[in-house]
């Protein structure tokens, strides 16, 4: 058995003929999947990789990581689950097949007007970003059905712009992430 050293936890897992409950950790760079190790604590546990986007937080419980974002232009891959394109235009010289979109809400795209004045222009991101969650308010229905389908499963946002840091489905998941912190915090006021 080896030392845990710069291992981050993912789920727990129970494996045919154990015992007991596992814990899974992601793989380190230089180090072999199923690979037995005592972590820092004395516990045994397990190097996996794990895709489905699941941690254990430190009070040991499972934090879902479901909602991602993507470009468009990028193939594919097991772990994205539904593709929702979220931009108001198709996207340049691609066809359906190759995007493998599916879903198009093209209604969470932000407005012709907005898109326009944005224009990627990162020195806009602040006012920008202030207009569009003003433009998503007035959304509820959609926004709630992409936090109701993030909760259960795997949904990954596609976006055709270049620049991954200044865009519209970059807020648009800020939005729902909020949106699910602000209604666990209701459910525990509520008890």
């Amino acid at each position: 058995m080896m030392r845990a050293t710069n291992v981050i936890p993912i789920e727990r897992e129970r494996r045919p003929g154990m015992t007991k409950t596992w814990r899974a950790f992601q793989v380190p760079p230089g180090r072999k999947a199923g690979t037995p190790f005592v972590g820092a604590r004395g516990a045994r546990a397990l190097l996996l990789v794990v895709s489905g986007g699941c941690e254990i937080g430190d009070s040991g419980r499972r934090i879902r990581r479901m909602l991602k974002i993507k470009r468009v232009y990028e193939p594919r891959e097991p772990g994205d689950g539904e593709r929702i394109l979220v931009d108001r235009l198709w996207p340049r010289g691609l066809s359906k097949r190759v995007a493998a979109v599916d879903r198009w809400m093209r209604e969470l795209g932000p407005s012709h007007a907005l898109r326009r004045w944005f224009g990627h222009d990162p020195d806009r991101w602040a006012e920008f970003r202030h207009g569009y969650r003003a433009e998503l308010k007035t959304q509820p229905d959609a926004l709630a059905e992409l936090a109701r389908k993030s909760r259960t499963r795997a949904v990954t946002l596609l976006f055709a712009a270049r620049d991954t840091a200044h865009n519209n489905a970059v807020v648009l998941k800020d939005a729902i992430e909020q949106r699910q912190v602000h209604r666990r915090t209701r459910r525990r006021r509520a008890v």
